[in-house]
């Protein structure tokens, strides 16, 4: 197990993915510390630009490790804002870190073929569309259905488009599904990936499709999480057995409200004091503290989110572990960085 403490991504790493004027005003706004990165759902605050480019960061540390051959999978607990498009924000989403991701596997390690799974409660607009009409990267995406939720797309017609056409799997379910519908088609989605045979794989398992979230009307337990994290290394290291490739990068979208903790009804907290800028003490001791509870999950490297506190004194928030077991005995973690909006 080796806990990594995440770095904040570069600008022209930022721009693997999205244009220069939007990186630019999304700078310009985080000084200004006011005003929409998009019609209105997104709102600058000071400091956006270092904070989410710190969650583009620790994706990118992973992506390191896992290339670097240290390790075969990692798991980002902040990160997969899949609503962010190329040009804009959206959706509370301010830079895209898978598709930052799986344009750097691309254009700096030459992995063309990538395989981006999404089970957040929303469609992940921000990663289909961009690659609708790419053949290569092939999206499966388990979302509500968008006649009932923001952003309204993802019908299970939208397959890609011209020679991308097959190469996506949307699977939109009405509200109320829980576990049963969720693994009957969590089914199609091995199917389809083993039909592709990726070389890498981006999961985004966002914990608004958990039961009991405000604004969201799936009712998965967090069984459905595991089924799906676990389907996926079985995938991954089944392709790497056969040819050597079918590397994994696990990134983890950690959208909480105040039942968050009750719906993962821990067994053990730990929560390490506040990290600040040369604290070296207190960092060691959050590795220390994340890397104890890890030993029961397949997960190589965890790499804990660091951003600045924009309410405080620049300053770091302190990372939350929670460890505790589903309904069916799985052990399960989460890893929380609070993020505190202005």
């Amino acid at each position: 197990m080796i806990p990594s403490r995440s770095r904040p991504a570069k600008r022209d790493e930022v721009e693997r993915f999205h244009i220069s004027d939007y990186v630019s005003r999304v700078e310009e706004l985080s000084h200004l510390g006011y005003g929409a990165l998009d019609y209105g759902d997104t709102p600058a605050y000071p400091g956006v630009f270092d904070a989410s480019a710190a969650v583009v960061g620790a994706a990118l540390e992973g992506l390191e490790r896992v290339m670097s051959g240290n390790v075969y999978r990692t798991f980002q607990p902040i990160g997969g804002l899949h609503h962010a498009r190329r040009e804009t924000g959206a959706g509370f989403c301010v830079f895209n870190d898978c598709g930052v991701v799986i344009d750097t596997l691309r254009e700096h390690y030459g992995i063309q073929r990538v395989a981006y799974v999404d089970i957040d409660v929303h469609h992940g607009d921000g990663l289909y569309y961009p690659y609708e009409h790419d053949p290569e990267v092939f999206v499966a995406d388990i979302h509500e259905d968008g006649r009932f939720l923001y952003p309204g797309t993802g019908d299970a017609n939208e397959q890609g488009k011209g020679d991308a056409h097959g190469t996506k799997l949307n699977i939109p379910l009405q509200p109320g599904a829980g576990d049963a519908i969720f693994m009957r088609e969590w089914e199609r989605v091995a199917a389809f990936l083993d039909g592709f045979k990726p070389e890498f794989i981006v999961f985004q398992c966002g914990a608004d499709s958990l039961k009991g979230d405000p604004l969201a009307h799936l009712q998965y337990t967090p069984a459905a999480h595991a089924h799906a994290a676990r389907g996926l290394i079985e995938i991954a290291n089944r392709h790497h057995a056969a040819t050597g490739d079918s590397r994994q990068i696990i990134g983890m979208a950690m959208k909480t409200h105040r039942d968050e903790r009750q719906r993962w009804r821990p067994a053990e907290r730990l929560t390490p004091g506040p990290l600040r800028p040369g604290n070296r003490g207190a960092q060691v001791d959050a590795v220390d503290r994340v890397s104890a509870v890890l030993p029961e999950l397949d997960v190589d490297a965890v790499v804990v989110v660091v951003v600045p506190d924009p309410l405080g004194d620049i300053g770091y928030r302190a990372v939350e572990v929670e460890r505790g077991e589903d309904e069916l005995g799985l052990p399960r973690l989460v890893v929380q960085v609070p993020l505190r909006l202005a």
